[in-house]
């Protein structure tokens, strides 16, 4: 009996990494109704690549040509001109070109290093009751080679040298391969983990179910779900590697438990905040004539924002203190106050929430996630938000530029550049750096030594510090983080309520 390509059927493949010195080989179980698009993710995570380079699918070897005109399926939204000959892969299912009759399909991956596999159809079975995610991964071998390591010949030479301890070149190529194998020297290129390779593809399994879950009206969409949805599958399934999102987060980020905070966490945390709205009053503050707080509010701001008097001038003015400046900035920008004719006012949302801290904590909570900043400016409030949020003693410097990898993802790009810097990324973050360095769950680093005790209560900053200015570090606060995944949690574009 002839079995056909059924949808709702289980299809067990076999991808084998072609020309590879040492076995690379994976055999996975994917749903027939999946696309190539979502074949292509789950390669990528099975294998362990990190979906850098450009593929695509075709019916027939890269080497070499068979009679016929072969297929070929690519993505449709490269960043270059796509094949026209070329079928889009998100529209073909896993089902229609693997199956009894069609037993065999090639994925190439990087047109440089050209790391052509081998799809293999080895069987099919119906869809059982445990089947619900996208795939598992059955067995395999070898790890995945490094990226950017020169193809199958380029690898093999890579390992020879790291192998011989005696190479001159063993040196330089560790240093080139620290950040994929470590720094200890040690590289296996027959290991692998079964169970690793399984929960990179279970991850990618939760955060598709939900997409679908979103796009077909059961769930509803957070901010973090609307801007990761807008990235392709696998990279941002590396963002949140990286950024450290646990996998039950990404499963439902809206679970009350994860931004739940109690009175006195809430006031803590938001206690130069408070100050500042509690200053201003239901009866409104009266500027200086040149738009500045009065000057006799100043000495306290130094303790509510717990700033060094050493570092200060000693004719104190708002506009020598960027703390204070920057937050009352990001207040008017989140709309809690408003200015006009000299004059400093609550809003009525502010002055319903000023003096119930759990409620201001909603409040800035969906405030920055949904505020209208501008759209770039909004995916990297979130993408910012990842950080404080599940990052404690990384530099920032090395957040910026994975936040920048996923900006550009997003199609951003910074004047006649390609893409969108580090420095950028970071810049476009304003308003939720200004939060968490106010609140400090961002820290300032001047050498590498950040101000006040590493190991006790949050250090005192000097009030010259901004945000930009400084070397950081993401700091875990009592209530930062529950802030910050308050933002994560708040409503998408599309459903957010009215201001």
């Amino acid at each position: 009996m002839i079995e056909t390509a059924e949808p709702e059927a289980m299809v067990r493949l076999r991808v084998n990494l072609e020309g590879a010195e040492t076995p690379v080989w994976r055999v996975i179980e994917v749903g027939g109704h999946l696309t190539l698009a979502d074949l292509h993710a789950i390669i990528q995570r099975a294998m362990g690549w990190t979906d850098s380079h450009l593929h695509a699918f075709s019916e027939h070897g890269p080497y070499g040509h068979e009679p016929g005109s072969p297929r070929r399926w690519e993505t449709k939204d490269l960043a270059v001109e796509p094949d026209d000959e070329a079928d889009d892969e998100a529209e073909t299912l896993v089902g229609e070109v693997l199956n009894q009759r069609a037993r065999r399909l090639f994925y190439e991956y990087d047109f440089g290093d050209r790391w052509i596999h081998r799809l293999e159809w080895i069987a099919q079975s119906p869809r059982g009751p445990g089947d619900a995610g996208l795939a598992r991964v059955l067995d395999g071998a070898g790890r995945c080679p490094l990226e950017d390591s020169g193809g199958v010949g380029g690898w093999a030479a890579l390992a020879r040298v790291i192998a011989d301890r005696h190479s001159p070149e063993r040196e330089q190529m560790l240093f080139w391969a620290a950040d994929g194998i470590g720094h200890d020297g040690l590289l296996d290129v027959a290991s692998f983990d079964l169970k690793t390779a399984n929960r990179a593809v279970h991850d990618l399994s939760v955060l598709a179910r939900r997409f679908r879950g979103i796009e077909g009206g059961a769930v509803k969409a957070t901010a973090l779900d609307e801007l990761l949805m807008r990235l392709p599958l696998p990279v941002a399934m590396r963002f949140a590697d990286r950024a450290g999102l646990p996998v039950d987060f990404l499963a439902d980020p809206g679970a009350p438990d994860w931004g739940r905070v109690d009175p006195e966490s809430a006031a803590a945390t938001l206690r130069p905040l408070i100050w500042l709205l509690e200053r201003i009053g239901p009866r409104g503050l009266t500027l200086t004539q040149a738009g500045w707080l009065p000057p006799n509010l100043l000495d306290e701001a130094l303790d509510a924002f717990d700033l060094d008097r050493r570092w200060l001038p000693r004719r104190l003015s708002e506009s020598r203190l960027p703390p204070l400046a920057q937050l009352r900035r990001l207040a008017e920008e989140l709309g809690l106050i408003r200015k006009s004719r000299g004059r400093l006012s609550l809003t009525k949302s502010a002055l319903a929430a000023v003096a119930d801290p759990v409620a201001l904590w909603e409040l800035v909570a969906l405030r920055l996630g949904t505020r209208k900043f501008g759209p770039a400016q909004h995916d990297a409030v979130i993408l910012a938000a990842v950080g404080a949020a599940f990052m404690d003693e990384r530099p920032t410097d090395e957040f910026w530029m994975d936040m920048a990898d996923a900006l550009t993802a997003l199609g951003w790009v910074a004047g006649n550049s390609f893409g969108v810097s580090p420095g950028i990324a970071a810049d476009l973050a304003q308003p939720a750096i200004t939060l968490f360095e106010r609140t400090g769950a961002l820290q300032p680093f001047s050498s590498g030594v950040p101000f006040g005790d590493r190991a006790g209560a949050p250090a005192r900053v000097p009030a010259s510090a901004h945000a930009g200015a400084w070397k950081h570090v993401f700091v875990a606060q009592p209530g930062l983080r529950e802030l910050a995944r308050s933002v994560l949690a708040a409503p998408a574009p599309a459903a957010r309520p009215e201001m």
